[in-house]
């Protein structure tokens, strides 16, 4: 009889070389046109987040660095807001700006290969701790490094870099568990720290589930061995956490402060609403199911026809010999820890079935898959490889698990979950195609014959190759250079317009732009940040807490709707406010209402873009001498308080005893509505012109200036209030007021003042000692690792 062996054995610790290469020729053939720089890696389709976002973020930071260093507030988030998080989104962006925006947006391509890479090369010494044979370590590697999340997540956001983390915790806890081995564990800690912070707490959820797997595959549970590897963990997790303090903190104070986190707008409170028990609806798990099988078997793009959306449904492929694999290891082990792996895929297969856990386990933030899905195929893709490996070492295969495994995906690749079949034919044969030729493969093997097992790795190579670059490029619509050198998009006639604006004014204002020049299917509110201005809206998970309450309490969005705290429009649709907020410039492609010709004046023309000045435009700050308390102010209409901002600085009711010596502004004196005319809003222009704060020097984090009070008064400066902002006069701190709920306020003297305005990351700056403490620690394993080397090796 035939022995089955691993084909790969012979070539020893060299098959990290050829795993190495498979991963960089795969990539190549995936990522070809972005490596050979004719695309850029910016999707215009439903992943127009890459474009509207990362790389709006990526011409931001580019020219933040190249101007002032590493970025702290920055005027072009919206009104205002602490850019000091954004800077490492992805800790590897850091590396691109100092090569400019035009060399940093053509190497992303290669950066998403690089990561792809190395988390499938990092895996495969993962897998290789677990003594893994090559065979299976080599297959596993490949899974991982071109699952459906990785490759199709990558075109959308930054998940990359989770997929990255996590392979570099579960490298780097094996070396704790096997050979207490620490200096590892910090790094992926810190890493994702520098990213995504708020994703630490799911990784936590993940590594909990997979150490007390890994403890139970060793033997009957031990309390004191389990809590101690635990405790092992936690401690060198902390260290992480330590180094990284100023991020995390920083972190944390913007996404507590932010309207999704907290507050009437919060989404969780909606979720938690919802019945535990109720099952998910047939469309989403019929998605979760088909999606097993391929990412795009439900359609590419904007053509994907699934629950929810391409990025946000299910995404469990992590290629097909998975969904063979995983019943030859519950029925080969032994029955004890048959019972244990049924457990371990079933608490990931909960959320599936009731999407409340799901909620619960994203902490109530959204009803999306998204990172879920990675840990769902991360899960089948362990499990899987302990079957193969179950096999290698029993050198035997289950013909019924076989025969069952292949008989159920046929039964669920047909089952008409949808009211029309809506899978994409050509995936759905090549699925079906590719199971015959796995199970025709893997009874081979049964037979003893090894080189059927060396023949589903090159299938298993051409499927995951061909299934990434179908879900990279298939009806997918990206970037390229052409778009870059053509007026369109954010290289259209916008960019002769600012221009023209920056080179006849140097002073201080903001441009809202009526149109969105993004070429991406979504329209953009993050323009400024994308092609170099200040200006009002703002697109972000965790925008910035004044802006938002500022917009709340003028009613420009809903107080109650959470999706409009984070597609924040601005303030172009009420001109008022524009000018009260230094709105100075208006761009459009289309004629403007009556109204707004009433208060801008057009300047000139460029292409299909008119520039208009706005006759009333404030500078940063000017002064009030009366105020309103925020309780009167909220009783009055849109129209009302757009114009009593002009009449007059709203305060905090509890801020009204501090300023007793200002005359207040009752609701008695408020105009109707209809009262508000083109001369009314002239005269009170007029008085706020009057005094005013004139800049001296101008950095976004750093300025100064002068403004003279010919009484005590109230200066409203449009920066959305932050604790970060330290105002001085001749070296002494000045209190801030929060204004209209939102902005920035200083009561002054009558009198000539000087003012110094510095902004500091007040989070990151405590949490410097403990990132000192954090080092010392990280020396500390670093010691202690050798130490425990050296004594083993004695």
């Amino acid at each position: 009889m035939l022995t089955l062996s691993d084909p790969f054995a012979r070539f020893g610790r060299n098959n990290q070389w050829i795993v190495l290469g498979l991963l960089l020729l795969m990539g190549f053939v995936v990522f070809n046109e972005f490596l050979r720089f004719d695309a850029l890696f910016f999707y215009k389709d439903i992943a127009s987040d890459s474009i509207n976002f990362n790389y709006s973020v990526l011409a931001h930071n580019t020219r933040y660095t190249a101007a002032y260093g590493f970025p702290s507030w920055s005027f072009e988030f919206g009104m205002g807001q602490n850019a000091f998080i954004f800077t490492l989104f992805d800790p590897l962006d850091y590396l691109l700006y100092p090569l400019g925006l035009e060399k940093a947006r053509a190497l992303m391509g290669y950066k998403v290969f690089f990561e792809v890479v190395l988390s499938g090369f990092i895996f495969y010494h993962f897998l290789r701790k677990l003594q893994l044979q090559y065979l299976t370590a080599i297959l596993g590697a490949l899974m991982y490094a071109f699952s459906g999340f990785m490759i199709v997540s990558s075109s959308w956001f930054i998940f990359s870099v989770e997929v990255l983390t996590l392979a570099l915790l579960l490298l780097s806890f094996e070396m704790i568990y096997q050979k207490n081995q620490y200096w590892l564990f910090p790094l992926p800690i810190i890493y994702i720290i520098l990213s995504r912070p708020f994703v630490l707490a799911t990784l936590a959820l993940f590594m909990l589930t997979y150490i007390t797997l890994r403890h139970l595959q060793d033997g009957p549970f031990q309390a004191r061995k389990y809590f101690i590897t635990l405790g092992q963990v936690v401690l060198a997790g902390l260290v992480g956490l330590l180094i990284a303090a100023p991020f995390l903190l920083e972190h944390l104070q913007i996404m507590l402060e932010s309207p999704r986190g907290s507050g009437a707008n919060a989404l969780s409170g909606q979720l938690k609403a919802k019945p535990m028990f109720e099952v998910a609806d047939k469309l989403q798990l019929g998605t979760a199911i088909c999606r097993t099988f391929a990412s795009d078997i439900l359609g590419s793009g904007t053509q994907f026809k699934g629950w929810l959306n391409l990025l946000e449904a299910p995404a469990f492929y992590c290629g097909l010999p998975a969904l063979l694999l995983i019943p030859q290891l519950f029925s080969q082990a032994a029955k004890r820890m048959r019972w244990i792996y049924v457990s371990f895929l079933l608490i990931w297969m909960i959320p599936v079935i009731f999407p409340y856990f799901r909620y619960a386990f994203s902490f109530f933030t959204g009803d999306y898959y998204r990172s879920f899905s990675f840990y769902v195929s991360t899960v089948l893709i362990l499990l899987a490889l302990w079957g193969l490996d179950t096999i290698l070492q029993k050198q035997k295969i289950s013909l019924p698990a076989l025969g069952i495994a292949a008989l159920l995906s046929i039964i669920m690749l047909l089952y008409p979950y949808f009211e029309e079949d809506i899978r994409v034919s050509a995936i759905l044969s090549m699925v079906f195609l590719l199971l015959g030729v796995y199970a025709v493969l893997l009874f081979m093997a049964g037979r003893g014959q090894s080189k059927a097992l060396l023949a589903l790795a090159v299938v298993l190579v051409l499927e995951l190759t061909y299934f990434s670059r179908y879900a990279l490029h298939n009806e997918r619509d990206y970037m390229t250079q052409a778009d870059m050198q053509e007026k369109k998009g954010f290289n259209d006639h916008t960019t002769d317009a600012l221009a023209f604006i920056k080179k006849s004014d140097s002073n201080f204002y903001r441009i809202d732009k009526r149109y969105a020049s993004s070429p991406a299917m979504h329209a953009s509110l993050n323009d400024a940040m994308a092609q170099g201005y200040f200006g009002t809206s703002c697109y972000h998970s965790f925008n910035q807490k004044g802006y938002i309450q500022y917009l709340k309490t003028l009613q420009v969005i809903s107080d109650t709707l959470e999706v409009e705290t984070r597609w924040a429009p601005g303030l172009s649709s009420r001109g008022i406010l524009e000018g009260v907020n230094s709105v100075k410039y208006m761009l459009t492609k289309a004629p403007i209402d009556p109204m707004s010709r009433m208060i801008y004046d057009s300047m000139a023309t460029f292409g299909d873009v008119q520039v208009f000045r706005h006759k009333f435009a404030l500078p940063l700050g000017y002064a009030h001498d009366r105020v309103m308390r925020l309780s009167d102010f909220k009783k009055c209409s849109p129209v009302q308080k757009d114009f009593l901002s002009l009449k007059t600085a709203v305060i905090e009711d509890e801020d009204l005893s501090k300023l007793a010596n200002l005359a207040p502004f009752n609701l008695a004196d408020t105009l109707q509505p209809t009262g508000f005319t083109l001369d009314t809003i002239n005269a009170w222009y007029a008085q706020r012109n009057q005094h005013t704060f004139q800049l001296s020097r101008f950095e976004p984090a750093h300025f100064s200036g002068k403004i003279v009070m010919p009484v005590d008064g109230m200066v409203y400066f449009s920066i959305p209030f932050d604790e970060g902002w330290l105002i001085r006069e001749q070296g002494k701190e000045l209190d801030k007021f929060l204004l209209s709920h939102g902005m920035m306020g200083v009561y002054l003297k009558a009198g000539e003042h000087t003012l110094d305005f510095d902004f500091r990351q007040v989070s990151a700056d405590r949490g410097k000692k403990l990132s000192w403490a954090g080092l010392a620690l990280f020396g500390l394993l670093i010691f202690l690792s050798i130490k425990t080397k050296k004594d083993a090796a004695v």
